[in-house]
């Protein structure tokens, strides 16, 4: 039996066991016609011729054994075929997971971009409030108003004013404690800052650091560097005022604390406060900012 092969050079094993099957038929017909030629009506002698040629049922028992190994062939061919569809089916999903990990990338870089254009936004947003409240805020400065001794003093010479009065009024021997002589200097505070005239300018001061301070835009640096200039529109007795507001009910509480996150006295001098010990009663905080 010839072997057939197809294109790839691999056997066919279907078109072997057709023609397995084709040579069987052939061979059979060709058997049968050749004895009822030579022996048309003698079937004793055809019995006897066919002895003769015992070895057909032999090549029978090797069709059938060739038989068996088409099949064999097939079912590796089914093996083969099954195996290459497996591969493909582990590229095709080797492809889909490299597919989902770009578009997973894809994701990430996306929400990365979007995370940077809210902080954008956000910190605009926060600029524009920030620096609308600073300008506020010196409209306040500007328009504070403080008459002594039919002299009307404007904008920042109220604060300088002012705390020249309280100084004044609330001379300190040195002999008292230090508790004792912040609260002498505190009771004359009282008197002249929250009597309508000052009140407001501390008001909305804590509420511009307040602002930067709650920010979830910012780095704790970023909020540092965003009050240092604020501190920098603060005069030399805004300072002074400010030391004692957050010394006082009003500020203590809130505002001391937010003075000593942000080194918001940094440039203050100690010389001219009531009492140069007057210093130790903030913590290091207040004068020199750490990350």
């Amino acid at each position: 039996m010839s072997k057939r092969k197809d294109k790839e050079g691999n056997i066919n094993p279907q078109r072997v066991f057709w023609i397995a099957i084709l040579v069987v038929v052939v061979i059979c017909t060709a058997y049968i016609l050749f004895m009822y030629c030579i022996f048309p009506s003698d079937s004793e002698k055809r019995g006897q011729f066919g002895d003769m040629f015992g070895f057909i049922g032999a090549l029978f028992s090797g069709l059938a054994f060739a038989g068996l190994i088409v099949t064999m062939l097939q079912q590796r061919e089914d093996l083969q075929n099954q195996k290459d569809e497996i591969k493909l089916q582990r590229q095709d999903l080797e492809a889909q997971t490299e597919a989902l990990k770009l578009q997973k990338e894809e994701i990430a870089q996306t929400n990365k971009e979007l995370k940077e254009q809210n902080k954008t936004i956000m910190l605009q947003r926060f600029e524009n409030t920030f620096f609308s409240m600073l300008e506020l805020q010196q409209t306040i400065v500007n328009e504070l108003r403080y008459e002594l001794v039919n002299v009307e003093y404007k904008g920042r010479n109220v604060l300088s004013v002012i705390y020249k009065q309280i100084k004044n009024k609330a001379y300190v021997d040195n002999r008292l404690t230090l508790e004792d002589s912040i609260e002498k200097y505190l009771q004359c505070y009282y008197t002249y800052v929250f009597n309508g005239i000052l009140d407001h300018y501390f008001r909305y001061l804590y509420r511009i650091i307040k602002l930067v301070d709650e920010s979830q835009c910012l780095t704790n640096v970023e909020k540092y560097n965003y009050l240092c200039l604020l501190r920098a529109q603060l005069s030399k007795d805004e300072l002074l005022m400010l030391f004692y507001n957050g010394l006082s009910d009003y500020g203590n509480e809130k505002f001391k604390p937010l003075i000593e996150k942000y080194a918001l006295f940094k440039n203050i001098r100690s010389e001219f406060l009531l009492r140069h010990n007057h210093y130790e009663l903030y913590a290091s905080g207040a004068y020199d900012y750490s990350i």
